[in-house]
C-alpha cells in the first residue's frame, strides 16, 4: 500500500501549492471554488506523519508523532516507528521560532518581492536579514510571510538528514485546528502557540497558569478593532488549564480534541520559496536588459576611444623619435644613433660591476631601474642613497599605481617600505625605501 500513497501524494503536491493563489483570484472576482475540490486539495496527503518538535533546542531533537492511522508517541528521531521512517514527515516547528506577518507589494515580480522583504519587514526583525529565511506565499488574504532564523532551520534539516528522514518544516501555529471567528491556542514545554486566522498567529514563552502577555495584548487590539473572537479553543490542554484561561481572560474557552496537523488550510513550508526566488533570477536580469545595453554601449565606446588615443600617441611617439634621430645625426655626423634607455641600462650594469657590491647605490639602482622606468621623467622626482638603502621619491596618478609599483620592485628582489604618502590634486606622492632582500 506504500506505493499508491506516495503516488497520491506526488499528484496532489503541485495542486496544493497552486490552489491558494488561484482561490484568492477567483474569490476576488466573485467566483466560487467547489468545497469538495478544496477539501481534496488542502487535506493532509495520505501516509504523511505529523511530528511536533517538543524541544527545539535539544540534541537529539525530541518530537511527538502522530500517524495517519492514529499511531502516536514521543521520543527522539531514532525512536520513530519503521512506518514513519519510510513516509514523508511534516514537522511542526516551535511557534516562538517563526514570525508570521503580512506585507503589501504593488509589483508582480517574485524576485523583486524577495529582495524587498527585508526592507518591508525592517521594523519587525530582531536579527540581520542575512541571518533569516523569508518564506512568502500568495494567499486569498494577501502576501503572507514566515520569517525564521536560518541557523535554526539549517539545524533542523541537518538533524533529519542525519537520521535519513524526508521532512518538510511548517510553523506550529498553522498546524493548530482553526474555526472561523475563533482563535486556537496550545501550551507545551513552556511555549504558547496561538492561531488567530488561516495564515496568522504567534508564539510566546510563558506558564500554563497564566495567559501570555502577547495573547492578552492581541485580544485587546482585536477588541479595539471590533474583531474579538467569539471563543478561544484550547488544543491538547487539560481541564485545569482551560478553566484557568477562561477565568483569567473572561471569555469562553472550549477544548478542541483535534490534533496538530488536522488543518483545512495548506501550511507554509519553511524555506520552500528559496528555489522559486533563485529561478526567478532570469526575470530580474531581463528587467535590467535596457540598463545592460546602455552599459555595454558605454564600455564599447570607451574601449574605442582608448584604442584611438593609443594609436594616435604611438604615431606621435614614432614621429618624435625620428625627429630626434635626424637632429642627433645632423649634430654628430658619423656617430651611430643609440637607444638612450638601453645605453643607460648598459652603463648602470657596467658601473655596478665596477662598484662590486649588490647593496651599493648603482647595484640597487640597477635592480630597481626596470620597475622605476615605468614612471617616466616626471614620476621619479628624487633619489637618495645611504647605508645600503636607496630612497626614491615618486609621484603616481593613484594608489593602485603605487601598489603596482611596489609589487614590481618586490619582484625584482627588493624589500620596499612605503613612507610619507601624500594625496595631492594631481596624484599621489610617496617615498619608497629600497634595500636588497637577504
Amino acid at each position: 500500500m506504500a506505493a499508491p500513497s506516495r503516488v497520491h501524494h506526488d499528484i496532489l503536491g503541485p495542486l496544493r501549492r497552486a490552489i491558494e493563489p488561484l482561490a484568492g483570484r477567483l474569490a476576488r472576482t466573485g467566483a466560487r471554488v467547489s468545497a469538495d475540490i478544496r477539501r481534496l486539495l488542502v487535506a493532509p496527503p495520505v501516509g504523511v506523519w505529523d511530528l511536533v518538535l517538543i524541544d527545539g533546542e535539544g540534541a537529539p531533537l525530541a518530537v511527538a508523532w502522530r500517524g495517519p492511522s492514529g499511531e502516536a508517541g514521543r521520543g527522539a528521531l531514532a525512536d520513530l516507528p519503521p512506518a514513519a521512517r519510510r513516509a514523508t514527515l511534516r514537522v511542526w516547528t516551535p511557534a516562538v521560532e517563526t514570525l508570521l506577518t503580512r506585507v503589501t507589494w504593488p509589483g508582480r515580480s517574485r524576485a523583486k518581492l524577495a529582495q524587498a522583504l527585508p526592507f518591508l519587514l525592517e521594523e519587525q526583525l530582531l536579527m540581520e536579514p542575512e541571518q533569516l529565511d523569508f518564506t512568502h506565499q500568495m494567499t486569498a488574504a494577501g502576501i503572507m510571510v514566515a520569517v525564521t532564523a536560518q541557523e535554526r532551520l539549517d539545524a533542523w534539516r541537518a538533524a533529519f538528514s542525519a537520521a535519513e528522514l524526508v521532512a518538510v518544516f511548517c510553523p506550529l501555529m498553522l498546524g493548530l485546528p482553526f474555526t472561523e471567528g475563533q482563535w486556537t491556542c496550545r501550551f507545551e514545554s513552556g511555549q504558547w502557540a496561538v492561531r488567530t486566522g488561516p495564515y496568522s498567529g504567534f508564539g510566546a514563552m510563558g506558564r500554563s497558569t497564566e495567559p501570555p502577555a502577547p495573547l492578552t495584548q492581541a485580544l485587546a487590539e482585536a477588541a479595539a478593532l471590533g474583531k474579538t473572537p467569539s471563543a478561544l479553543r484550547l488544543c491538547g490542554g487539560d481541564e485545569t488549564v482551560r478553566a484557568r484561561l477562561e477565568d483569567r481572560l473572561g471569555m469562553p474557552v472550549v477544548s478542541d480534541p483535534r490534533p496538530v496537523g488536522a488543518s483545512d488550510v495548506m501550511p507554509f513550508r519553511l524555506g520552500e520559496t528559496q528555489g522559486a526566488m533563485a529561478a526567478s533570477g532570469l526575470t530580474a536580469i531581463r528587467s535590467l536588459r535596457p540598463a545592460l545595453w546602455v552599459a555595454a554601449a558605454s564600455l564599447l565606446l570607451g574601449l574605442s576611444g582608448m584604442t584611438y588615443q593609443w594609436v594616435r600617441l604611438g604615431s606621435a611617439q614614432a614621429r618624435l623619435e625620428k625627429a630626434q634621430a635626424r637632429l642627433f645625426t645632423r649634430s654628430f655626423p658619423g656617430v651611430p644613433v643609440l637607444n638612450p634607455a638601453r645605453q643607460m641600462a648598459a652603463e648602470i650594469r657596467a658601473q655596478s660591476a665596477r662598484a662590486g657590491g649588490a647593496d651599493s647605490f648603482l647595484g640597487l639602482l640597477g635592480r630597481a631601474a626596470p620597475a622605476l622606468q615605468t614612471l617616466g621623467v616626471q614620476g621619479l622626482t628624487g633619489l637618495h642613497y645611504g647605508a645600503g638603502t636607496l630612497d626614491a621619491q615618486v609621484e603616481v596618478t593613484q594608489f593602485t599605481a603605487l601598489a603596482a609599483l611596489k609589487k614590481a620592485l618586490v619582484a625584482r628582489g627588493l624589500v620596499v617600505d612605503v613612507r610619507h604618502v601624500m594625496s595631492r590634486h594631481q596624484g599621489v606622492r610617496a617615498q619608497l625605501s629600497l634595500r636588497r632582500a637577504s
